[in-house]
């Protein structure tokens, strides 16, 4: 017996975790893991195809990684996001405690309780700003259009939420608004028809408004730089504009660059990272 598996089994029993979240290209070890933990939820993250084709459906989730992405050493730094966007994909639980193994040239086991990870505590900070159904929804919008782009493309976009009154006075149309004159129903994030929407005007030049109920107002706003603004190098103006437009109302302001990052500013601060790709 692997290693890992032996001491994922004494984990299991003196931290009472009920996920097992493995990543590996290692299509043995998958067996081991499904075979040893029968009754237990097990998530494997792989971009091995012989895994996802040789192991059973029913035994198993299975979260399919980018061909670019190396199970070696630099998944190490990445774990994080891969926890997060499983929480996105809503694959872990709030109450879920979770083993995370780490087979490739480098093991690693990680323990931890989907509270404690950081999408959990940044719900925590934002709460008194957005509800948190909109929140969910638009982080896992801005997680989708990360992962597939439109078209064949990667796109960038940028979310405002709440405080929709002063984001209008603090920006301007670039575009005619393509929402305009369409119901409250029509225009609601929390109505998942509205969704494949959301995602095509996305890839539109401007930002997304979205109101304190969920709907969207307009797309295509142009929102100013404050000059008091300081990011990290390499942030362009999408970043610039989506900390300052936190920072002159109380919005909160969520980002999608072409690579794949997806960022949370509230305050002028960035609050929130995490790749999804």
């Amino acid at each position: 017996m692997n290693v890992l598996t032996k001491s994922c089994k004494n984990l299991m029993k003196e931290l009472k975790a009920n996920v097992i979240y493995t990543i590996t290209n290692d299509i043995d070890f998958v067996k081991e893991i499904v075979k040893t933990f029968k009754n237990t939820k097990i998530i494997v993250a792989t971009n091995n195809k012989l895994i996802l084709e040789e192991v059973p459906e029913d035994k198993a989730i299975f979260k399919r990684l980018s061909e670019r992405m190396i199970i070696d050493v630099d998944v190490l730094n990445r774990v994080e996001d891969l926890l997060m966007s499983a929480c996105i994909e809503e694959l872990l639980e709030e109450n879920d405690v979770v083993i995370c193994l780490v087979q490739s040239r480098i093991n690693a086991i990680i323990t931890f309780q989907v509270t404690d990870i950081g999408l959990t505590h940044l719900k925590q900070s934002l709460q008194d700003r957005i509800d948190m159904k909109i929140l969910d929804i638009v982080i896992t919008l801005s997680y989708e259009i990360a992962r597939e782009g439109r078209e064949g493309r990667r796109i960038g976009s940028l979310f405002i939420l709440g405080d929709s009154e002063n984001v209008l006075k603090n920006s301007r149309q670039l575009i005619i608004n393509p929402f305009k004159g369409h119901t409250e129903e029509e225009r609601n994030i929390l109505n998942s028809e509205n969704w494949e929407t959301i995602k095509e005007f996305a890839q539109l030049d401007g930002a997304f408004v979205i109101d304190e109920k969920g709907v969207a107002v307009s797309t295509g706003r142009y929102v100013g730089v404050s000059w008091d603004i300081y990011l990290q190098g390499g942030l362009g103006g999408r970043h610039l504009a989506a900390a300052s437009i936190s920072k002159t109302t109380k919005a909160i302001a969520i980002t999608v660059s072409t690579s794949g990052i997806i960022r949370i500013f509230k305050d002028g601060k960035e609050l929130f990272k995490m790749s999804a790709i």
